[in-house]
């Protein structure tokens, strides 16, 4: 019997646990906590046991903590019944890959599509309402924090605002109800390999997304399914096919329970206007055989090559990626091996062709960026002896796609994959007035402004969900020559603390002067989620002090 201990606390390790248990006389077969975890799992071996630490928790604190005990959701109690695997390994081995599904509207596929797309059941003008009352919201956010800070008073801008929105929200740009712009659009879904679970607690392999957090003991996975109107077609066909192969394969799924297992996580990225398919499968290669792995991944090419084109797909790189950490971050110098194909597919975008490789980002929402793009073209107030810094710039995209309206493109970017597909595409765009940096963007500044040839500067930051780190905020403002700066956040929230950064008064770690947030707009990237691309114009005040 599997059960969840609750209220634990994260300081709290599994040593420690597990004597405070004993001195307490509960009897428990085995115990799971990692560092960090408010919670940890617990076996017993019979439901009287559980009863009984039950009854304790009840009456006595452990530790200075009021632990709870409830059952583990879709704990797999039966992982070892080998006759019920192989019956399911022989269906799997006799199928001709025919990626048909049970009743459309079980409740297994509303349980993923409420995941993957949880807005679904909002009429789309209503979707846009609440997130332009959530974009509000951050923005008076950014107000209240401004207000907050030691010497805000100097800042007249701010006086007359109170609580209201920092700048005005111009629209939250919507999307066509299209295939590829509101409807399944995403042209990178990333797919959990695991266990789904039955009523009676037998498992299944599944390629698809998992129903909630493993940290509160949800370890479940659900196959996808076109309910899930975010993900592309092409890569729910995909994902069946990989759960076809895998429910057969001689290497195990990993199972997060036990950090054991050989696939781990496929992850499928497409050109949506140039046809072109990438697939990225991740495993866990500890403790397996080499010769086992070398025969399975032959036949997993084999065998995802075959299944797409029966279907009329086209795959047109396959590369694995090797990790076997505990945590699902990956370092970015983990890069992948090509096993079929190229390492990278092709995507157009403002009349341009882009190579992406496996690792390197891209805009989810191909139709949006073009819609992004357009916003930041009107905002930077472009010429012909601009310069342009890309902050955060992935493959380019940004960069590039100005690069014909200004005199001088500088990017900065970290990984250096991201980097070498930039260069590939300045030279297949023929770009000759654009240059990218490798390194961190607070390194990398200063030496881009070194290189600008012109004084008229307009630096794009596109960060990652997080933000900016604040030394990048700080560089910036210490940076006096940026005087425009077209913010681009995926998630608004994590701007408030950038925004501050950016307008809070002149201090000696903030010695520029402040900016000021003039507009913002919001683009709707991520349609029946409640995730927004939010776009916010920054001018800096040249004298802002009375």
């Amino acid at each position: 019997m599997e059960y969840v201990i609750r209220n634990v606390p994260t300081w709290l390790n599994k040593k420690d646990l597990s004597k405070a248990l004993e001195r307490v006389e509960i009897k428990f077969d085995s115990l799971k906590k990692l560092h960090g975890w408010n919670y940890s799992f617990i076996l017993f071996s019979s439901e009287e046991e559980a009863n009984q630490a039950k009854v304790v928790f009840e009456r006595q604190k452990i530790k200075g903590f009021q632990f709870e005990l409830e059952p583990a959701r879709n704990v797999n109690k039966k992982r070892k019944h080998t006759e019920y695997l192989q019956r399911i390994d022989e269906r799997i081995k006799q199928a001709n890959c025919s990626l048909t599904k049970e009743d459309p509207e079980s409740d297994s596929k509303k349980a993923v599509a409420d995941v993957v797309a949880p807005w679904r059941h909002y009429s789309y003008p209503e979707q846009i309402r609440r997130k332009r009352s959530a974009i509000l919201a951050v923005l008076a956010r950014i107000t209240s924090s401004l207000k907050s800070q030691a010497g805000s008073g100097s800042l007249t801008w701010l006086k007359s605002l109170q609580k209201r929105p920092c700048c005005t929200l111009e629209s939250v740009i919507d999307m066509p109800e299209e295939e590829g712009a509101r409807l399944f659009y995403r042209n990178k879904n990333e797919f959990t390999i695991g266990f789904s679970y039955k009523d009676d607690g037998l498992s299944i392999e599944t390629v698809g997304f998992a129903l909630g957090l493993f940290r509160e003991g949800e370890v479940g996975v659900a196959s996808v399914n076109e309910e899930c109107v975010t993900t592309s077609k092409k890569a729910i066909a995909i994902a069946n096919i990989l759960e076809v192969f895998i429910r057969s394969s001689q290497l195990p799924a990993y199972d997060k329970r036990t950090h054991k297992g050989f696939w781990r996580q496929a992850t499928v990225r497409e050109g949506f206007r140039t046809k072109e398919i990438l697939v990225l499968i991740q495993v866990q290669t500890e403790g397996f055989d080499r010769n086992i792995i070398h025969k399975e991944t032959s036949r997993i090419v084999e065998f995802l090559l075959s299944s797409s084109q029966s279907i009329n797909l086209e795959v047109h790189g396959i590369v694995l990626q090797e990790h076997n950490g505990i945590s699902n971050f990956v370092p970015t110098d983990k890069c992948p091996i090509t096993i079929f194909g190229q390492p990278y597919f092709h995507e157009q975008l403002m009349n341009l062709t882009f190579r992406i490789g496996s690792l390197s980002f891209f805009q989810t929402n191909t139709f949006a960026a073009e819609r992004l793009l357009n916003v930041i073209m009107e905002w930077g107030e472009l010429t012909s002896h601009s310069t342009v810094l890309d902050l955060c710039c992935g493959t380019g995209t940004i960069g590039m796609c100005l690069a014909s309206k200004v005199a001088q493109v500088i990017g900065i970017e970290l990984v250096e994959e991201a980097v070498n597909d930039a260069k590939v595409n300045m030279e297949m765009n023929n770009i000759q007035n654009m240059t990218v940096l490798v390194g961190k963007v607070e390194d990398k500044l200063k030496t881009a402004i070194q290189l600008c040839r012109s004084s008229q500067i307009v630096a794009i930051a596109d960060p990652p969900r997080a933000g900016l780190h604040p030394s990048v905020i700080k560089t910036l403002r210490n940076v006096v020559q940026i005087k425009r700066l077209i913010y681009i956040s995926c998630n608004p929230a994590n701007l408030v603390g950038n925004a501050v950064g950016l307008c809070r008064p002149k201090s000696n770690a903030f010695r520029g002067e402040p900016f000021k947030p003039i507009k913002a707009v919001g683009v709707d990237m991520f349609p029946y989620t409640e995730h927004v691309e939010l776009v916010t114009l920054f001018h800096r005040i040249e004298s802002d002090i009375k």
